[in-house]
């Protein structure tokens, strides 16, 4: 039998002492990453999830302001009082190209509503007359309350943040209401501008029969959607899978993603905003 030199006796122990520890090192690392990994995601949705709520809050906050702004305005209530269409038509028309020139509000619609429900003018349409109060809640909401609120609320034109305040004339007597219409656009760009931030805004599929345009919209499951920044491309896209939409947090090949609840007014959820990194 051959001699095992005392070099081996010594090396062998040392090396099979070194792969063991090596192994276990490993062992512990792993373990660890796989218990810090949910620690990481936690902070990173909470990071996201304030970013969007920050924005809806001051577009909710800023729509509001212009409502009650805008019910104050003399000029809407006498326009109601004697029922003068082409007066009030010339004094939105000055109030909108004051915000596109003034505001970050470069697309917002006025509506006017009569004090019986129905649509007085609308801005940027000819339509009117047709009876608002049968089918949308903000409309019965200001009637009885003759208080100004924001809400979210899809209508045929898409989702948007809609501030309502009551026009009260000199005389201390309530004439209608005025509505001030934003869109998320302007919370998208912030979002990838000052945050970082994709997003994509998802409306529940219930409304698709809503509007035309709703129709053309791509569907991830029960949502579709309806608005996008810039820089969420094709790719960005397909990795949006429908069980990630509705979850507290999800994490695809390349992007972590979460989402915040969009609730109208009666606090029904209507559909998601996700924000991706």
């Amino acid at each position: 039998m051959a001699k095992v030199s005392l070099s081996t006796k010594i090396h062998i122990p040392l090396i099979g002492s070194l792969v063991l520890g090596l192994i276990i090192i490993l062992g512990i690392s792993w373990n660890g990453i796989n218990e810090i990994k949910p620690v990481i995601h936690q902070n990173e949705k909470s990071k996201i999830k304030d970013m969007m709520n920050e924005k809806i809050h001051a577009k909710y906050f800023a729509t509001l302001t212009n409502a009650i702004t805008l019910g104050h305005n003399g000029d809407v209530g006498t326009a109601l009082r004697f029922n003068d269409i082409a007066f009030v038509g010339a004094t939105l028309k000055n109030l909108t190209n004051d915000f596109k020139q003034n505001s970050d509000f470069k697309n917002v619609k006025i509506h006017v509503h009569t004090k019986d429900g129905f649509s007085f003018l609308r801005h940027w349409s000819d339509k009117r007359g047709d009876d608002l109060k049968s089918f949308r809640k903000t409309i019965r909401k200001v009637m009885n309350d003759k208080k100004p609120f924001v809400a979210l609320e899809v209508g045929r034109d898409g989702l948007a943040f809609r501030g309502i305040s009551p026009v009260i004339d000199d005389g201390g007597t309530y004439q209608g209401s005025i509505e001030f219409m934003a869109g998320f656009a302007s919370v998208l760009k912030d979002l990838k501008v000052e945050d970082g931030i994709d997003s994509v805004l998802l409306l529940s599929s219930k409304y698709k029969d809503l509007s035309e345009n709703f129709k053309q919209n791509v569907s991830i499951g029960n949502y579709m959607i309806i608005n996008k920044s810039e820089s969420a491309n094709d790719k960005l896209l397909s990795e949006i899978k429908p069980e990630f939409i509705e979850k507290d947090y999800a994490v695809s090949d390349n992007y972590f993603m979460t989402s915040t609840p969009l609730k109208d007014i009666d606090g029904e959820i209507i559909g998601y905003l996700l924000g991706i990194e």
